[in-house]
């Protein structure tokens, strides 16, 4: 048996912490012939298992080692196989051991967008708020008119020019909505098959025509329905 290997065996750290009126130590053990993958951050080349361990206790993202003793190849991981049990895999000749003098957060590297959270159990992840998704919350959870869920006769306008109904004002159409008048008083109106929450509107000029809404004001009833109303004046037509 490797030396390096023989000595990793019969190694187990303590490190005491102290405590009102108690004291616990902090213990690790190796993981023989295994390897924590997919979280190296750093490799370092022709080491012994001893400067490895150091290099780890001297890099603050660092929380494991992987040690290669044939070829004497130290891995820092910047994760545990405690929160990553799935990324520890066999490996001869190899061996996974945590460092004991600094608690891994995994959360503390992962930034949730948009309101979310992060968990660590059981597995870690970002919790949205309702109308987000992704891995990070990045992601816009659509209602609905841009891909037509919504549907044509569930949008309704204070007044349409011809060849410009309510129900062609979604999202990267082909057309869009223009009301008959340029007056403040012009609205859409769409109405939801369900209680929904809503937390973002997008909104695009026309895409063939030259022009947009520069600013607007929403409404909402018990009915489920939003109602849109475009200040238009002299935004409409440039």
């Amino acid at each position: 048996m490797l030396p390096y290997l023989e000595f990793i065996l019969l190694f187990v750290s303590l490190f005491p912490k102290n405590t009102a009126g108690s004291n616990s130590c902090r213990t690790s053990f190796s993981d023989t012939d295994h390897v924590l993958t997919g979280h190296v951050m750093q490799t370092l080349n022709h080491k012994s298992f001893e400067s490895c361990t150091f290099s780890c206790e001297l890099e603050p993202q660092c929380f494991s080692v992987n040690y290669i003793s044939l070829h004497k190849t130290c891995q820092l991981n910047d994760a545990t196989k405690e929160y990553f049990p799935g990324d520890l895999v066999k490996q001869k000749g190899s061996f996974y051991m945590g460092m004991v003098i600094r608690s891994y957060n995994p959360c503390a590297s992962m930034r949730c967008e948009n309101g979310g959270t992060c968990v660590s159990r059981p597995s870690l992840k970002c919790k949205c708020l309702k109308g987000f998704s992704g891995p990070r919350c990045e992601t816009l959870q659509a209602l609905g008119m841009e891909s037509g869920t919504i549907p044509d006769g569930n949008i309704k306008a204070s007044s349409e020019k011809t060849g410009y109904d309510a129900w062609k004002g979604r999202l990267n159409g082909q057309s869009c909505w223009m009301p008959e008048n340029d007056k403040t008083t012009e609205y859409i109106v769409v109405t939801f098959a369900t209680v929904v929450r809503i937390v973002a509107i997008a909104t695009q000029g026309a895409p063939k025509d030259g022009c947009w809404v520069k600013s607007f004001s929403i409404r909402y009833g018990a009915a489920s329905a939003v109602v849109v109303d475009p200040e238009v004046k002299n935004s409409l037509y440039p």
